[in-house]
C-alpha cells in the first residue's frame, strides 16, 4: 500500500468515458432497502439463538476494553467481569450456486466473470458491488493465488483461521473466497453500524484495532486503504466493472506484504493444508489467539493441525 502513487488513481480517475461502457445491472433502493430490513433480521434472530446456545453451555465470546476477542465454553467465569462485554460474530455457510461453479476451475477470470461472482454476492448481503470490486483491487490486485506474508490468500485476501470459521473449503477457489470476503465485510459493517469506513478499516486492521482506538488505527496503511478502496469504488460506479481492467499486477497489498520476513515467527498449519505466520499465540479453552502485525485472530483449535517455533 505504501507504494502504491496517487498518480495511478489520478490517472485512472481521468480516463473517463470516453469509451462506451455499459452500466452494470443496479439493485432499487427499494429493493436495498428491503434486503437490508431482511438481513437485519435475520441478524437479529440468529444473535439471540446464539446468545441462547451459549447460555446453555456453547461458546461464547467477550471482548476487553481494549477491543481483543475470547472465545471460550466457560462463559459463567467471564460474564460477571466488568472489564469484557459479551458479542456476537456468526458466520453463515459458504454456498456457491451451480452457475457460478464454471468459474473454480479457471486460473484466469474475464472481467464479466469476476462481475458476476462480485455482484451475486454482494446481493446476498446487500453490498455495494463496486465497494466489493475495489477492494479486489486494492488486497489482490487482481490476482487470484495472491498470498501476503501474513497467510491471507485469493481475491479478497481472506486468512485461513478466518476462512476455516466460515467453511471455505477452497480459499482459492474465486467463488469461496469471494463469498467469505464479502460475508467477512458485512460482518464488518454490522459490527460499526454500517459505517463504511470502519467496516473498510476492520477489513484491513482487524476489528479489534478499530474498537482499541475508537476509529481508523492511526496506522498509515490502514489510512491509505481506506482511501484507496473508496477512490476506486468511485472510480468503478462511474465507469462499471463489467469491463474493468482485471489483468493481474503487482501493486496490490498483499504484493506488497511478500517480501516480509518471518523467521523469528510461529507458523500456524491447518488441516485445511493452509498455514499462516504468528508473533505471539494465546491459548484459552478451545482456541488459539494468533497475533501478527497488531491483529489478534482466533481460530479453533480443532482446526490447527500443528504449531512450529519460531527458528
Amino acid at each position: 500500500m505504501r507504494t502504491l502513487g496517487y498518480f495511478l488513481i489520478a490517472f485512472l480517475l481521468g480516463i473517463t468515458a470516453a469509451a462506451q461502457v455499459r452500466a452494470p445491472e443496479r439493485s432499487s433502493p427499494e429493493e436495498r432497502e428491503r434486503i437490508q430490513q431482511r438481513l437485519k433480521k435475520e441478524n437479529e434472530a440468529r444473535r439471540n439463538e446464539m446468545i441462547q446456545r451459549r447460555a446453555q453451555g456453547g461458546v461464547r465470546v467477550f471482548e476487553d476494553e481494549e477491543g481483543v476477542p475470547l472465545l471460550t465454553n466457560r462463559g459463567e467465569r467471564y460474564s460477571e467481569r466488568g472489564d469484557l462485554k459479551e458479542i456476537v460474530i456468526e458466520y453463515d455457510p459458504i454456498v456457491v450456486p451451480n452457475r457460478l461453479r464454471r468459474l473454480s476451475a479457471r486460473d484466469k477470470h474475464s472481467a464479466s466473470d469476476l462481475a458476476d461472482l462480485v455482484r451475486h454476492y454482494a446481493r446476498q448481503y446487500a453490498l455495494d458491488e463496486h465497494l466489493v470490486f475495489a477492494i479486489i483491487r486494492i488486497e489482490s490486485a487482481f490476482d487470484q493465488h495472491a498470498v501476503s506474508s501474513a497467510g491471507a490468500r485469493g481475491y479478497m485476501q481472506l486468512m485461513p483461521a478466518t476462512a476455516a470459521e466460515m467453511g471455505v473449503r477452497d480459499i482459492f477457489d474465486p467463488a469461496q473466497n469471494i463469498a467469505g470476503g464479502t460475508q467477512y465485510l458485512a460482518r464488518m459493517l454490522e459490527l460499526f453500524d454500517n459505517n463504511e469506513r470502519l467496516a473498510l478499516a476492520a477489513y484491513n486492521a482487524g476489528p479489534e484495532n478499530v474498537r482499541r482506538y475508537n476509529g481508523i488505527p492511526p496506522f498509515q496503511e490502514t489510512r491509505n486503504y481506506v482511501r484507496l478502496v473508496q477512490q476506486y469504488a468511485k472510480l468503478y460506479k462511474n465507469e462499471g466493472i463489467g469491463d474493468a481492467d482485471v489483468s493481474p499486477r503487482a501493486d496490490g497489498m498483499a504484493h506488497q506484504l511478500a517480501s516480509a520476513a518471518a523467521d523469528d515467527m510461529y507458523t500456524v498449519h491447518f488441516r485445511s493444508g493452509l498455514s499462516q505466520p504468528a508473533e505471539r499465540i494465546l491459548e484459552e479453552d478451545n482456541y488459539y489467539y494468533l497475533q501478527y502485525q497488531g491483529r489478534t485472530v482466533p481460530v479453533r483449535k480443532d482446526l490447527v493441525s500443528s504449531i512450529d517455533e519460531p527458528a
